[in-house]
């Protein structure tokens, strides 16, 4: 039935999403704030560019409030975002990042990146195309600039 297939689909990107965050999680060890936030944009930018089937079942579960919308984030999301927010924990105790509300900045940093992959797919060519990495690279430094505790 459909909730089977949605189900089966959920799991398939929960896969491929626990894949992308291992790719990550050497960078979170290794406490290089660039490289880190970097990789990070350049993750979630090549997943819009590469599944944009995600996003349209994303914003269909989400908007129809199915009811695996709590699942799928679970599955899909929850990890990806918790270890940016233990990431940006640790480095606020480690005094390399302002006090700031530890949540707030991490849905702010996969935000900022997140709208740019969706305006990217849902609007193609209204934003001036530039390479991934560079997307990347200015994201991320757009995003220390307002968490960083130097200056």
């Amino acid at each position: 039935n459909k909730r089977d297939l949605y189900r089966a689909i959920i799991e398939a990107k929960a896969q491929q999403a626990s894949q992308r965050m291992d790719a990550l999680r050497p960078y979170a060890e290794a406490a290089d704030d660039g490289v880190f936030f970097t990789r990070l944009a350049e993750l979630i930018l090549e997943r819009y560019e590469t599944d944009p089937e995600i996003t349209r079942l994303l914003l269909y579960i989400s908007l129809e409030r199915h009811e695996l919308s709590g699942y799928f984030f679970e599955r899909v999301f929850s990890d990806f975002y918790r270890l940016v927010l233990d990431y940006i924990r640790r480095r606020i105790a480690a005094g390399a990042f302002r006090d700031v509300d530890p949540e707030i900045a991490a849905r702010g940093a996969i935000g900022m990146i997140a709208y740019h992959g969706l305006v990217e797919q849902l609007f193609p060519g209204y934003l001036k195309k530039r390479s991934r990495q560079r997307v990347a690279r200015e994201m991320a430094s757009v995003f220390l600039r307002g968490v960083s505790a130097a200056g």
